[in-house]
């Protein structure tokens, strides 16, 4: 019998010599049927070994008429050899490396591969393997920092072989995003909203990525929200009034700007009034002073400062509106022609505490 051996996958194609073989004689090793025996001659005859465990076991032919022979221990199942990993490449490539992102086809060449086999690059399972054949497979990579890494091969046998340095992962260098324009949602090119934020901005540009944290002058977007590559979505924060640029900074640090792309205006409400304009006034208008305080809502209503409802009757807006005493004092930072126009928005429409 030539080989005397085989693994105990079988698949081994065996030649026994003998004499009296005829059509339709039946091989069986250790009980288990040969398959594709072959009849060359009564004196010799081919087949491929079954599947059997680790051993020697009998080799015995069957003739149709029932005549029997056996070779006591004529054959051994050895176990199958491990694997070997020779080398690594890319999917139409000659190179053995890839993106950080993953999702590479890398093809392992070796020998002794089987079904379901795993392959691991770092201890990292491939996303999916496929046996091509035994000296063949194919592996998916999982995302990984750049590095040089070891490639791993286990059959289902448990046997194990590695591969040192086989495969270098390489840093993605993406492109920068842009900002191409803003505009409030809703509208075609709207670029205006409160101090008081709250107001829903889209950024449109390319190359944002998920993650990418926008902003409004210094001020972080109360929510950032990256629709796509090409759009994000942002809640304006609060902010002093005045035309801001817009910056968009991705995961990877970089980072884009569009300048005056979006205009604060003091709307008319206290909040908006006490954040920016009456830091200006307090100065003076303290506690106790004897013009009166601005210090607080309470103050400048009980203070007789407003009529609810009627600016021009109202001190507090007289004292700002008169070009021939302007306030706060020529000493001090005058409040712009927006901020007068909030205050006297603000009490024409009943000086609320809004």
């Amino acid at each position: 019998m030539r080989p005397e051996e085989g693994i105990v996958d079988g698949g081994t194609l065996i030649l026994i010599d003998g004499e009296g073989f005829m059509s339709g004689t039946v091989v069986t090793l250790g009980g288990f049927r040969c398959e594709s025996v072959k009849i060359l001659s009564s004196r010799q005859l081919t087949c491929v070994t079954p599947k059997h465990e680790v051993g020697w076991v009998n080799v015995q032919i069957t003739r149709p008429d029932f005549v029997k022979a056996i070779l006591i221990s004529g054959f051994q199942f050895v176990p199958r050899p491990a694997p070997v990993i020779t080398s690594l490449h890319a999917a139409g490539s000659t190179k053995a490396e890839g993106p950080e992102t993953g999702g590479q086809v890398l093809i392992f060449l070796g020998q002794h591969f089987v079904e379901e086999a795993e392959a691991r690059l770092d201890g990292m399972k491939c996303i999916s393997s496929y046996l091509i054949s035994p000296s063949e497979l194919e592996c998916v990579t999982p995302a990984h920092a750049p590095s040089v890494v070891d490639a791993l091969l286990t059959n289902p046998d448990g046997q194990t072989t590695s591969l040192s340095k086989a495969y270098t992962y390489v840093k993605v260098v993406k492109p920068p995003p842009a900002i191409m324009k803003v505009y409030v949602k809703g509208t075609v090119d709207s670029t205006t909203g409160p101090a008081k934020g709250g107001q829903e901005l889209v950024i449109e540009g390319k190359d944002f990525q998920t993650g990418a944290v926008a902003l409004l002058d210094k001020n972080q977007c109360s929510t950032t929200t990256v629709v796509s590559s090409t759009e994000i979505s942002c809640i304006t924060p609060a902010h002093a009034q005045g035309v801001v640029r817009v910056t968009v900074t991705n995961p990877d640090t970089q980072m884009a700007f569009l300048e005056n792309a979006y205009t604060y205006f003091l709307d008319p409400s206290f909040k908006s009034i006490d954040a920016y304009v009456l830091p200006k006034c307090v100065k003076c208008h303290v506690k106790d002073y004897f013009k009166g305080s601005y210090a607080s809502y309470d103050d400048i209503i009980n203070g007789g400062h407003v009529v609810k409802g009627d600016p021009t009757q109202s001190k507090m807006y007289l004292r700002v509106s008169d070009p021939n005493a302007p306030m706060p004092p020529a000493s001090d930072p005058a409040l712009s022609q927006e901020e007068v126009r909030a205050i006297y928005d603000w009490i024409l429409g009943g000086a609320q505490n809004n």
